[in-house]
């Protein structure tokens, strides 16, 4: 019967030579182990000096143990081979010659010869770690050998978990499984950024140009931060989130050069700020400006007298018989011209007008219909070196410039706040509409405008232009508070913004700037007067307010949150005789923009049901699409390009590009890649997009053309959009329970999880106001149908569009500027106008001229009279 032994492991503080194998691993001196070994039969302990290695290992964990005494009786036992991997290790002689019994670690092989100056190293081949070792040094630290240097717990956040030092094979081979598991970090190897490698000659610094940001590594052909974490331990993802983070500079230089052609900075048509040339620079690129202007000048002056020998030999002197003529075919042809378009056309009006100016004998005895006066007006505010070119050509007749300037500053002074004069112009305008009894429901629009600050005399009042001025009592209690606030600043101060009232029609198209106020800090308390103000003025006109529209601003908020606490969504109108209320709206798409803004914030990591949702889905997406652009077929998320994606500061203001991000098409592309982890993201997109078309109806049939429900018009008082609002403003609540429910996180990393309040109080206040209105609407006699755009802000946006396209390069008018821009606006009936490109592009509308309004009689400066 063979005997059992009972094995123990004990450590001896002697030192021996191991004998045998006289290889240079085999020669390190280490401390004694000893292998106690007892007879079942005797119970006797027999204490003997073995040297250990393990000769075989099998799949179940057990291993044969080879155990060699001095006078060289060896014994092979079976025992549990986690034995051997758990003896403790002290110095990098013992790790050599345990690893020298092993076949390998994990498929990791000690490299032959490689142990020199008290360390070793690892290398696992047929792997992508193959260029790669594990180095272990004297002091039994361990590091991850790479072609630019190493990776330790120390320097790598990938590897802190593990520990620093090798205390034992099992402390070895924990370290290699996880690495194994790793992923190397493909860095920003596209194709695409070749162009801007070689311009930055592969070192990428920061923007004053001492510390390096990036650098190109040549041996993996990619771009790396030098913060590279290099390990990934998601085999899913392909780059670290640093070079995920710092490939977005590289795509801001590819918008850059996608908006701007590769131009060197002394060129002329350069973009680069002088104050980044140096001198030798600026001086090559004011000559080139020279020569270009000169040249400019020679073709100009080429094309000049290219016209004028074209007229001299081709064209025909129109003599008294001509004119005679030419007045004889157009009176002959009026009848046709107004059979054709009608007496009231803008066409018959303005060959009529023609024909008068033809047969005048002086031009000041033209008397301009309000027609052409505003289309004129139109035009010139336009561009008015356009008009006087126009008008001195002599192909058709327009009012003078100074004929235009005397309705346009019919008023002798600058006036802001309410005035009677808006309040008739109103009145008027609102007459011409039909039926004129919907026409009387308006909704308030308010918002502010920087201005340049600055004082203006006026001459002809004496007065200086460019202080804030609020209404009467509220300005005087300005100044008093700030004259007992103890600062000794008792002196006007200068306006800094521009807070404007709007009325806009909820049955018509009046959009119509009704008080302007200049202020230099506005506040809740300025405001709340100013509303109040204009809303019993309106109804003393007999002019219904339904609701008031505002962005989400700190001060609008403050403003609602004095009619109740801050989800007040309505309060009773004092000045109705009906016992009517005034509801409350944050602007849509205010809302989509912030709902956007809080995806694509980078500090933001949005939870909901369990899955992300972020906004490098939405990246990754567009940028499958850029990869596979060559090939001939269907697009997913056609509309995406690198100016969603890559946003700036003035990307983030535009709502055409938040409305196609957020769109159902790039929901149906998400669910396309069949990815689970984008379920959410893309479930969320979806219904964002659904709110918003749900409350930014524009026409009545876009629907139809778009095969988007969504997008009808309202036609019924309980239609299901409502329901899905509501339904919208329960999930953000789910949404916020079940973040508060989780875990293991502070109040601070759960805020982050979430929309913004701010974003979620004012869906929570548009939908509940917007639930109330609509069965209200279709109460009221002859309503029919309702498009929800009327609750939003976009003809306010429109119209600072306006003033600052009148200041062509001066963004920012002044206070003189922006009152007389108003009054110009008001003259013209700002329909007409379209603002160039802003945050409200893509939402045009083809709109017809409305001769019944533009019939109107104009306000007309008297001329005074010299003696």
């Amino acid at each position: 019967m063979p005997r059992k032994l009972k094995l123990s492991y004990k450590k001896h503080a002697s030192v021996t030579t191991r004998s045998g194998n006289s290889s240079p691993q085999n020669s390190c001196s280490t401390q004694t182990e000893r292998i106690t070994t007892c007879c079942d039969e005797t119970q006797t302990e027999k204490t003997i000096t073995c040297d250990v290695s393990v000769q075989s290992e099998r799949e179940d964990g057990l291993g044969d143990v080879h155990l060699l005494t001095p006078s060289h009786h060896s014994f092979v036992v079976k025992l549990n081979i986690n034995f051997f991997y758990s003896l403790h290790l002290d110095t990098v002689d013992q790790l050599c010659n345990r690893l020298t019994h092993l076949t390998s670690i994990n498929n990791w092989y000690l490299v032959p010869g490689k142990f020199h100056e008290d360390r070793l190293q690892l290398v696992k081949l047929g792997s992508q770690q193959c260029s790669f070792a594990v180095e272990v040094t004297k002091e039994m630290k361990w590091f991850l050998q790479l072609p630019n240097g190493l990776l330790s717990s120390e320097n790598c956040c990938v590897l802190e978990n593990l520990p620093e030092k090798i205390t034992s094979l099992n402390d070895l081979k924990s370290a290699l499984s996880f690495i194994d598991q790793c992923t190397i970090c493909n860095g920003n190897n596209d194709p695409k950024f070749a162009p801007i490698v070689a311009q930055h000659k592969g070192v990428f610094k920061d923007r004053k140009g001492t510390a390096i940001n990036a650098y190109f590594d040549q041996s993996a052909l990619t771009i790396r931060h030098v913060s590279c974490h290099w390990l990934l331990t998601d085999p899913t993802k392909q780059k670290c989130p640093v070079c995920v983070q710092y490939r977005e500079n590289f795509l801001r230089s590819k918008l850059r050069s996608l908006n701007h052609s590769k131009q060197d900075a002394t060129d002329p048509s350069s973009h680069v700020n002088y104050r980044y040339l140096d001198t030798p620079e600026k001086l090559t690129r004011m000559k080139n400006l020279h020569s270009l202007v000169r040249k400019q000048s020679r073709q100009i002056h080429g094309l000049h007298e290219k016209l004028r020998k074209t007229i001299d030999t081709s064209g025909i002197k129109v003599g008294d018989a001509m004119h005679t003529e030419l007045s004889t075919l157009m009176d002959k042809f009026s009848e046709t011209v107004t059979k054709q378009h009608g007496e009231e056309s803008f066409q018959s009006i303005f060959w009529t007008q023609q024909l008068n100016a033809l047969s005048a004998k002086k031009k000041t005895a033209i008397r301009w219909h309000p027609l052409i006066i505003r289309w004129a007006l139109y035009l010139h505010y336009k561009s008015s070196g356009a008009y006087e070119t126009l008008r001195k050509s002599g192909v058709i007749f327009l009012p003078t410039t100074r004929t235009l300037q005397d309705y346009r500053h019919f008023s002798s002074h600058c006036e802001v706040g309410f005035t009677a004069a808006a309040d008739h112009q109103l009145l008027a305008l609102i007459k011409q509409k039909k039926p004129t009894s919907l026409a009387h429901y308006v909704f308030l629009l308010m918002d502010e405008m920087y201005l340049k600050e600055g004082l203006i005399y006026e001459k002809s009042t004496g007065a200086l232009i460019g202080f804030a001025d609020l209404d009467g009592v509220v300005q005087q209690l300005e100044e008093h508070e700030r004259a007992l606030s103890g600062n000794g600043k008792h002196s006007r101060q200068l306006a800094k913004t521009m807070m404007v009232i709007m009325v806009r029609g909820v049955f018509s198209d009046i959009c119509f700037p009704y008080a302007q106020f200049p202020m230099c800090s506005p506040n809740a308390g300025n405001i709340f007067p100013l509303i109040w103000k204009a809303i019993g003025r309106l109804e003393c006109n007999d002019i219904k307010v339904l609701g008031i529209t505002c962005d989400g601003a700190s001060i609008n908020r403050r403003f609602l949150k004095l009619h109740g606490n801050s989800y007040t969504n309505k309060t009773t109108n004092i000045y109705s005789t009906d016992n009517r209320s005034i509801l409350f709206f944050i602007d849509p798409p205010h809302l989509l923009k912030t709902i956007r803004n809080a995806i694509a914030n980078r500090s933001r990591h949005l939870w909901c049901n369990g899955q992300s949702i972020s906004w490098q889905y939405i990246r990754e997406l567009y940028e499958r699409n850029l990869g596979s652009e060559s090939n001939v077929g269907v697009s997913l998320a056609h509309k995406l390009t690198l100016e969603h994606i890559q946003l700036t500061s003035f990307s983030k203001m535009r709502v055409d590009l938040a409305a196609q991000v957020m769109s159902s098409s790039v929901s149906k592309a998400l669910l396309f890649s069949k990815k689970s982890e984008v379920f959410e993201t893309a479930h969320f997109i979806d219904k964002v997009d659904k709110f918003f078309d749900s409350l930014n109806v524009s026409n009545f049939t876009g629907g139809k053309h778009t095969r988007k429900r969504y997008q009808e018009p309202y036609s019924d008082p309980e239609d299901e959009r409502l329901e899905f609002l509501q339904n919208f403003v329960k999930y953000l609540k789910n949404w916020q329970s079940d973040v508060d429910k989780r875990e293991g996180y502070d109040k601070k990393q759960k805020k982050m999880m979430v929309l913004p309040e701010e974003t979620t109080s004012g869906i929570n206040i548009t939908v509940s106001s917007f639930v109330d209105l609509l069965p209200f609407l279709f109460t009221i006699p002859g309503v029919t149908g309702f498009l929800s755009n009327k609750i939003n802000q976009d003809p306010l946006e429109k119209f600072f569009g306006i003033q600052r396209q009148a200041g062509r390069s001066n963004d920012n008018p002044t206070v003189y500027q922006f009152i007389k821009n108003t009054d110009s606006i008001r003259v013209i009936n700002s329909i007409w106008i379209d603002d160039i490109v802003g945050n409200c592009r893509g939402r045009r509308s083809k709109k017809h001229i409305d001769i019944e309004a533009a019939k109107m009689p104009l306000q007309k400066r008297k001329r005074r009279k010299s003696v």
